[in-house]
């Protein structure tokens, strides 16, 4: 992994291009490199790594930064991530912050951990705001049970974005172990769940053909699933 340049001060930018890895994907492969994460073993780099990830999260926003930590130090983590999650965020930013202390929170009693699940369940319906996608591949981490599931095929079969649609399904396809794990393999799906195009090559709003065309598609998903 390339190292910081000595200096200047590094921009959050910078660091997250040199750390996480190219920003596309970053959000194609729905989070940062692990492995470069990973590599970090200089004790000068990672007190910046770590200075960096508190900024991602308390200053920036980065919910890529989250997920970050999982790799970094998921107990320090925990502590970032309490520090801010009172701070009234919403939308998918709060529940990538719940994914995080559900997993990683060992002090969580009963009731915190069903408040945190709750909190990513209803992003995933809910939330329409620029960290839908995230919500949407955070998901693919929850224990499978009818709630979770119910709540995905509802952003296949009724979102009218594609890219809501395909990240739900890959979701699904994830929490069932169903391989192969992407959604663009399984044909008969995907071509239920992909969008018109008008001549220009831009996204069209989906018709009723669309829609039961992506009811379709969850219905066949939903015979896959293990439940």
């Amino acid at each position: 992994m390339p190292r910081q340049q000595t200096g200047e001060e590094e921009t959050y930018e910078a660091f997250r291009e040199r750390v996480f890895g190219p920003a596309y994907m970053v959000w194609h492969e729905g989070g940062p490199d692990t492995e470069r994460i990973r590599a970090i073993t200089d004790p000068q780099e990672r007190q910046q790594t770590e200075k960096m990830l508190m900024r991602g999260v308390t200053q920036e926003r980065d919910a890529d930064a989250i997920r970050a930590w999982e790799v970094f130090d998921p107990q320090k983590g925990v502590q970032v991530i309490l520090s801010v999650f009172d701070q009234g965020e919403r939308g998918g930013y709060m529940a990538a912050l719940a994914q995080f202390l559900l997993d990683h929170n060992r002090q969580a009693t009963d009731q915190e951990k069903a408040m945190y699940r709750e909190m990513i369940i209803g992003s995933i319906t809910g939330d329409r705001g620029i960290y839908a996608l995230d919500t949407l591949i955070a998901a693919r981490h929850l224990p499978i049970d009818t709630d979770v599931v119910d709540a995905l095929l509802e952003r296949v079969a009724h979102a009218p974005g594609y890219l809501t649609r395909y990240h739900a399904a890959d979701s699904l396809l994830e929490l069932g172990h169903i391989e192969p794990k992407g959604i663009a393999q399984h044909a008969e799906i995907f071509s239920l769940i992909v969008p018109r195009l008008d001549i220009h090559q831009k996204e069209l709003k989906p018709n009723q053909s669309d829609w039961e065309r992506h009811q379709k598609a969850a219905d066949l998903l939903r015979a896959l699933l293990p439940l």
